[in-house]
């Protein structure tokens, strides 16, 4: 019993080194930073199941309406398969969304498979006019479609659309940068 009892110092040392940095480790990997109440930058992190972080994700402002959204670009055919699968309300703020780029215009149709978060997806034409917007709800296997060609679509939590008076006809204001590959 002796000899057991002084390993328990040296356990307890291994057990504590072995938990490292909690920023390292347990529920997130990556994070994005986003501005706390403070102004200062406050880190969030997104899903161990992401193989996308959102940190590692280019952004760009798109104009709609007048008002500006900061929108990942999702150019790249394992990014579009991916899109908001696994974000939750904490990782995506108001006027946070998710820009899909194709490399061509076609009828495209959405569903909400591993997707936590209710959207709002937004088809856009390779002119950058809102086609239609459909409603996604959380984990949703239903197809949703475009009506007419897209080439962009818009993710945003839902009823972003509806807050900033975003409709079928209007114009979104991409950058000529956000291409699909």
């Amino acid at each position: 019993m002796k000899k057991a009892l002084h390993l328990i110092p040296i356990l307890a040392i291994l057990v504590i080194g072995c938990q490292g940095d909690k920023s390292e480790s347990g529920s997130g990997t990556a994070g994005t930073q986003t501005t706390g109440s403070t102004g200062a930058p406050a880190e969030h992190v997104d899903s161990l199941q992401r193989t996308y972080h959102l940190k590692d994700l280019e952004r760009v402002t798109l104009k709609a309406n007048g008002h500006d959204i900061s929108a990942w670009v999702m150019d790249t055919e394992g990014k579009r398969r991916e899109g908001m699968m696994f974000l939750t309300a904490e990782d995506v703020s108001d006027n946070d969304g998710m820009i899909f780029v194709f490399p061509d215009s076609t009828q495209r149709s959405f569903w909400m498979d591993n997707t936590i978060l209710a959207l709002d997806i937004i088809y856009i034409s390779e002119h950058k006019v809102v086609l239609n917007i459909q409603e996604g709800k959380p984990f949703d296997k239903t197809s949703l479609p475009s009506i007419g060609n897209a080439m962009y679509v818009l993710e945003m939590k839902q009823g972003s659309a509806k807050r900033l008076g975003i409709k079928p006809g209007m114009q979104i204001a991409i950058p000529d940068s956000v291409k699909g590959k």
